[in-house]
């Protein structure tokens, strides 16, 4: 909706889909589109933010936790980590059911948001990984990411 030049579907050649990989070329302005643009259409299709009270954890309450992080674009930013997104200003989220991994598939989507994202001036590009997918972590590293100062954020210059 808000950037679907740099996100792109896996299926299985049958229509369904089997993964995907959603990429942002500057994520700075794209926060500001989503809060702008993306969150009002949350609203207008009943997506409430949760209450105060109401709890937002994991492993309490998914919807809630799916919620609050639909509200909250700003944790994209890392403000803990400013140079982040000084040097590596684009990032993408891929996701690739287990079944149709390690067949170079990720391989190739992230390849193709690389390419679509030097075309349009990005000068690197990041990614956060779940800290216990040391799997991914080697993947990553084999595409020329690098880790982010002992984070669970990856890198790459393009």
């Amino acid at each position: 909706m808000l950037q679907p030049d740099t996100c792109f579907v896996l299926d299985d050649g049958n229509g369904r889909a089997v993964g995907y990989l959603l990429g942002i070329s500057e994520t700075t302005s794209f926060v500001q589109k989503y809060k702008d643009i993306y969150i009002p259409y949350l609203k207008s299709q009943g997506f409430e933010k949760p209450g105060l009270d109401e709890p937002t954890g994991w492993n309490e309450n998914l919807p809630n936790a799916l919620r609050h992080i639909m509200y909250n674009p700003e944790v994209m930013l890392h403000k803990d980590h400013p140079r982040l997104l000084d040097e590596w200003p684009g990032h993408l989220h891929i996701d690739i059911l287990d079944c149709y991994q390690r067949q170079g598939y990720g391989r190739q989507l992230i390849e193709r948001f690389c390419d679509s994202a030097t075309d349009q001036g990005v000068k690197g590009i990041h990614l956060l990984m779940v800290a216990s997918n040391d799997e991914a972590g080697k993947f990553y590293n084999r595409l020329g990411f690098e880790r982010f100062q002992n984070t669970i954020r990856f890198v790459k210059s393009l």
